[in-house]
């Protein structure tokens, strides 16, 4: 690719030809394509509630000290957070609600821009 005289730019251009057929499927007669009515299917409806809990007890097992800590910085900065719409006065299951849509609207964001 450093030296385009000696075939550098046309191999480039031919490999980037030939895997982009398998990173960016088409429609064109491939089945195996999921397009945004894909997030729809029933399936992985179904399976959902099921990934909800298996991916952060993974991440527990795996990696226990990690997911400890990450979980005490999401609670210790909800709670020490000046930002909250909680008053100061809340008792614990307003300080839930708050910690809850919190992590919703990240999770919402994280689907939205990822």
């Amino acid at each position: 690719l450093a030296s385009p005289f000696n075939g550098g730019w046309e191999r480039f251009y031919s490999e980037v030809r030939s895997s982009s057929g398998m990173a960016l499927p088409s429609k064109d007669g491939d089945d195996s394509y999921i397009g945004a009515n894909g997030l729809l299917d029933p399936r992985l409806l179904l399976a959902m509630p099921a990934t909800l809990v298996q991916y952060p007890l993974s991440w527990l097992i795996r990696a226990p000290l990690g997911t400890i800590a990450f979980g005490l910085s999401v609670f210790a900065l909800n709670y020490f957070g000046d930002t909250t719409m909680v008053p100061a006065d809340a008792d614990l299951a307003e300080r839930m609600e708050d910690v809850y849509s919190s992590l919703l609207f990240s999770a919402f964001e994280t689907l939205l821009f990822a």
